[in-house]
């Protein structure tokens, strides 16, 4: 907490900033990670093109969807998604279902 309020950061205006730029303004705060940040994109700033590629619901969903032999990793997920952009939002939401039956729950953060 004590971080956070000495970042001061100015929330309203991370609405008008590219998403990198709102991930490393997060990410400078102790103990927020890339993973939150991205989230704070996608849940909060309501971004249309964010997949957290560290997730690990998202890496087990896309390689049971995508035919893969192992977990992806980042990096292979972003290239291998790279077409689904500008919905990577949308497909993250759907993994995290997909995931939710896959293991016979729900697993969508909502």
């Amino acid at each position: 907490m004590r971080s956070l309020v000495d970042h001061d950061i100015d929330f309203a205006a991370l609405e008008t900033l590219p998403n990198e730029e709102v991930i490393t303004t997060l990410t400078a705060v102790t103990g927020i990670g890339r993973w939150t940040a991205e989230m704070y994109l996608l849940f909060s700033l309501k971004r249309t093109d964010i997949l957290a590629v560290d997730d690990l619901a998202i890496k087990v969903a896309a390689m049971e969807l995508l035919g893969l032999a192992e977990r992806p990793t980042p990096k292979q997920l972003k290239d291998l998604t790279q077409h689904w952009s500008p919905h990577r939002s949308a497909a993250s939401l759907l993994l995290w279902s997909y995931y939710g039956s896959l293991r016979d729950k729900t697993a969508v953060p909502l």
